[in-house]
């Protein structure tokens, strides 16, 4: 009987521990903004920020480290494009936690010859009578709005919902009973 006390409590003790680490996901969203840097967020499934989280910087194609930092309390971390190629963006958190994200060099390379095209075509907000600097405040004021209430909805949806916690309590009992019952039959 205590073996079988002693096997249910490692197994719990097992789920549990998994459970901890799945339930503590992390994830990082990468994207391109007006100027052509690569702004990255990082956060854990409860909302929470990846503060101080290595970001590692891979060419995709070749595997070579381009460039790595940390980020910043708001789970931030933001950089120059270093090469024309398509990025692997890595971050790596406390207790093991990992989240990759990937940029693609055709949404970031036209800032590669930003300067030969300025001067080749005039700019879409001088053409339309406000300078760069007013359009670039208007479109950030309509744009980071959107791009806000996008964060925000991929944070609530990788968080657990009430059906998967049930679902793993269920799982949890399930794979007891399952134990017990092979225990069972081999006392008899």
């Amino acid at each position: 009987m205590k073996g079988l006390i002693f096997l249910a409590v490692s197994v719990l003790i097992f789920l549990f521990l998994s459970g901890v680490c799945l339930a503590h996901k992390i994830t990082t969203f990468a994207y391109v903004d007006e100027n052509g840097m690569i702004n990255t967020e990082t956060y854990f499934s409860g909302g929470a920020k990846a503060k101080g989280a290595k970001v590692m910087v891979y060419d995709n194609s070749t595997g070579k480290l381009l460039l790595q930092g940390k980020t910043d309390n708001k789970g931030r971390f933001n950089f120059k494009p270093p090469a024309l190629t398509d990025l692997r963006i890595v971050v790596e958190a406390e207790l093991g936690h990992r989240a990759v994200a990937f940029v693609k060099k055709n949404d970031f390379e036209r800032f590669f010859n930003q300067k030969a095209e300025t001067k080749a075509k005039p700019a879409l907000a001088s053409s339309v009578g406000i300078s760069e600097k007013e359009f670039s405040q208007i479109l950030d004021k309509k744009i980071k709005p959107l791009y806000d209430m996008m964060l925000k909805m991929e944070e609530s949806l990788s968080k657990p919902s009430l059906t998967e916690i049930i679902g793993g309590i269920g799982y949890i009992f399930g794979v007891f009973g399952i134990v017990a019952m092979i225990l069972a039959r081999r006392k008899s």
